[in-house]
């Protein structure tokens, strides 16, 4: 087996940074560089990731895993970093056109429609249409849900999905039934439960108020996808058109979360909790239910360990009316290869490896996604029960829509507004007018 080379980033930070930058070479932005280290005719085995992990176990070890299996198979030697601040930290690179050849686009640090419009990430379209899985003969073309594939400005393909997941809101469903409480599935629903709660001293709902954006895609845009119609949904997440804001189911959406906010129905300060405070209230019962993704699940994983009792579930958004669909929105956890990376060819070699069958059940099972395969079978794969749950209650929603376009920072200003909406500092009016205004810069 080849010695991985694996630097930690978050741990390293003061002594990578430096010298990766001191010994990089600025590669001319004139052309794609495929592979232009290599002038010798013979072949480069030699590949760099960039890899943002949450500090959960599971996901750590499946890339060790995946990683180490691959150079097995493939003799390539693999350099990865990674870590929870591994995007800001290799941040220096990117923008000198020095980057690692793989990239996971996850985590915090790094925005894919702003490195696209850099220039900073290789075309796929062509790739895709006649690439196959690693070690297969089925095209990605056909066995990736195209769905997930996301949709910038120009049209072209930067990024594959590997996984995707919908956010939603999860509950200890023990505590719900020790005390009585259901859980809701609609907005009168949640309504009606939220009294009771409140009458036993528990807040209906926490989110994380320094990230607004968990909110706004478990709680709010369902209930935007919940109108069944694409066009309304699609124009709203792109902003291409700014008077999309000014509909009138636009602002009943925040008119139902404003009516939850004036009855007290969220936590107590957590506009201004961190992810770990907001789950800490969560977890504590301060609050009968949480918005989040998928992820809240391995981040917390220790915590479910040392307390068997607590039994997690995972629900759609509530904030839809009963009159309208139990609603999922789909989002892909996608890749992307470094227009200036120098082992291109094999960073698209370790894109299709990650989406042969074993390696999306490895990954799917470290961190309770959904697999980017059409028509997956998740039967033998060892999932928690509430990763199971998730996922038949996502499989099982009546409305299943795609989160496909960038909206570029309108989605900071809407942040900014569900903010406003909760601490009072802005009327829905206010906010609608933020978000329009936002929207005609972009």
């Amino acid at each position: 087996m080849k010695k991985k080379n694996i630097i930690i980033a978050s741990t390293a930070a003061a002594i990578l940074i430096p010298f990766i930058a001191m010994n990089a070479t600025i590669i001319s932005t004139g052309a794609d560089n495929r592979n232009q280290s290599n002038n010798s005719g013979e072949e480069d085995l030699n590949l760099t990731v960039q890899i943002h992990t949450n500090g959960a176990p599971k996901v750590e070890q499946v890339w060790t895993t995946i990683i180490s299996n691959f150079m097995d198979e493939t003799n390539i030697d693999v350099k990865t970093y990674t870590g929870v601040n591994v995007n800001t930290q290799l941040k220096a690179q990117w923008d000198a056109n020095t980057p690692p050849d793989f990239l996971f686009v996850d985590g915090s640090g790094l925005s894919d429609a702003a490195m696209v419009k850099d220039g900073k990430f290789l075309a796929l379209d062509e790739w895709f249409e006649d690439a196959t899985v690693y070690g297969g003969e089925d095209k990605l073309s056909v066995i990736v849900d195209k769905n997930l594939i996301a949709q910038f400005a120009d049209g072209k393909m930067y990024t594959l999905p590997i996984m995707s997941h919908a956010g939603g809101v999860f509950y200890d469903k023990n505590f719900m039934t020790v005390n009585n409480f259901s859980i809701p599935s609609n907005y009168e629903e949640t309504m009606e439960e939220g009294k009771k709660m409140l009458e036993q001293g528990v807040a209906p709902l926490t989110y994380p108020g320094q990230y607004a954006s968990y909110l706004l895609w478990s709680y709010l845009m369902p209930a935007y996808a919940a109108y069944e119609d694409n066009d309304f949904f699609n124009a709203i997440c792109s902003a291409k058109d700014p008077e999309i804001y000014r509909d009138k189911r636009f602002k009943a959406v925040l008119e139902r979360f404003k009516t939850m906010v004036d009855a007290n129905y969220l936590l107590n300060d957590t506009v201004n909790y961190s992810h770990s405070q907001s789950q800490a209230a969560w977890f504590n019962h301060k609050a009968a239910a949480i918005a989040n993704g998928m992820w809240l699940e391995g981040e917390i994983a220790s915590s479910l360990q040392s307390n068997p009792d607590f039994l997690m579930y995972y629900t759609l958004s509530p904030l839809h009316l009963a009159s309208q669909p139990s609603t999922a929105v789909m989002d892909g956890n996608t890749i992307a290869i470094a227009r200036y990376g120098k082992h291109q060819e094999n960073a698209l070699k370790f894109a299709a490896y990650l989406l042969r069958e074993d390696n999306q059940a490895r990954l799917t099972e470290a961190y309770g996604y959904l697999s980017s395969l059409r028509g997956f079978d998740y039967s033998e794969c060892d999932l928690t029960s509430c990763a199971r749950q998730s996922f038949e209650t996502i499989r099982s929603a009546k409305n299943l829509v795609y989160h496909r376009y960038d909206w570029g920072t309108v989605g900071d200003i809407f942040n900014t507004v569900i903010n406003g909406i909760v601490d009072g500092s802005l009327s829905i009016d206010a906010g609608i007018e933020r978000i329009i205004n936002e929207a005609k810069k972009q």
